[in-house]
Formats: C-alpha cells, structure tokens, sequence
C-alpha cells in the first residue's frame, strides 16, 4: 500500500539540498508530488509532499539521516487526501502602506469570517515614487460556500483607507 507525506525542512541555504531530499525520497521508491521551497533571511525552506510505499517509511527515515546534517529542521508527517468540499477559491491581493501588525490584522479577518489561507505570500518594497514602504500581499484562499467574496473585500478594505484589495477567481 502506498501512503502520502509531507516533508518540511529548514536549514542554511548552500547546494544540496534538494539534491539530498529528491534522492532520498527516490531510493525508497517515493514520488515527489508537489513542493514549494524558498530562501529567506539566508535560510532555505520548504515544504514537499510525495507517495511512498508504507512499508519504506523505516527506509526513508534512515535515507533522511544526511540531509539532517544539512536541515536544521526535518519533519515528516503522514497526509490524507484534502477534502475541498464546497468552497470557493480565489486569489486575494493586498496593497498598502508597510506597518507593524498588517499581516496580523488580514490573518484576523480572514479567521473570522472562516476563510482558509492555502497559499501566501509577502514582501515589503519601496513605493515607485517615494521611500515609503509597501506591503504587498498575494494569497490563495478558499471561501465557505454560503459566502461571497465582497464580505471579504469589505472587511479588509475596512483596515486602512489606502489599503488596496483585489481578487480573482
């Protein structure tokens, strides 16, 4: 029987890494499924998830003990299939001035009104015409199904007066 997991990793960002993870997960008979890995602050991370026979899990713990030498944080977790049921997706953009708290304060809204962050991204850049910092926001997200997505665009756009919401489907 065949199992999925999700492996997630941290560590100095040098070459190798991936290299050690993909042979790894391929030595035991796994496929690399999806990933999404990033170089942060001179720390490289991510996340992968694959399908591996159950019985080589043993292995590919034991395959793992030389990337551990690279990864300051290694983990890997069984998955099940993700259930998406009813819900919307979209893609959410926010614009806006840089300040302490912003992600705080979208993460917030979006909790309570029952909205689910599937993917996110952000970063802080000077603003075309002047030194002032911008906030930028890109995420993926998935609406209940009884929602619609201008509640959203509301409550965020609610936060500041020059904050900037879009969304596509």
């Amino acid at each position: 029987m065949r199992q999925n997991y999700v492996i997630s990793y941290l560590g100095k960002d040098k070459p190798g890494l991936v290299d050690q993870l993909s042979q790894a997960v391929s030595s035991q008979g796994g496929s690399w499924l999806a990933s999404r890995s990033v170089n942060l602050g001179g720390m490289f991370g991510g996340i992968i998830e694959i399908n591996l026979p159950t019985e080589q899990l043993p292995q590919l713990e034991q395959a793992m003990q030389d990337v551990r030498k690279q990864a300051s944080k290694l983990l890997i977790e069984p998955v099940g299939a993700a259930a998406d049921g009813d819900s919307q997706h979209y893609q959410l953009k926010v614009v806006g001035a840089d300040r302490p708290g912003i992600v705080a304060e979208v993460a917030a809204i979006l909790s309570r009104l029952q909205v689910n962050i599937e993917e996110m991204e952000t970063e802080i850049e000077p603003a075309p015409m002047s030194s002032d910092m911008t906030f930028h926001l890109d995420c993926r997200i998935s609406l209940p199904a009884d929602m619609q997505i201008d509640q959203v665009e509301t409550a965020l756009e609610a936060l500041a007066d020059d904050l900037m919401v879009e969304t596509d489907r």
